[in-house]
């Protein structure tokens, strides 16, 4: 008689506050500097679409408050003057 299998813990659903995510892989933030004035463009939109799963978990990439934080010359940023 075949043991029972026991589901892996990675591919099991999980309720995280108000979310509810299908599996436990979470993508990582991944800075790709590819940003133009600070400005997400297209390309991005079409990156995380094919990097998206249902129920899945992204954290986007590195975001600055303002100019004056930003650490990075080409990551996106949130300041007035490039949303």
């Amino acid at each position: 008689m075949a043991a029972k299998s026991s589901p892996i813990p990675l591919l099991t659903p999980y309720k995280m506050g108000s979310f509810e995510l299908s599996h436990r892989v979470v993508m990582p933030p991944m800075t790709r500097n590819r940003s133009y004035n600070n400005t997400p463009q297209p390309h991005a939109i079409e990156y995380y679409v094919q990097r998206a799963t249902k129920g899945g978990f992204i954290i986007s990439e590195s975001t600055s408050a303002s100019d004056i934080s930003n650490g990075q010359i080409i990551s996106l940023s949130l300041s007035p003057f490039t949303i």
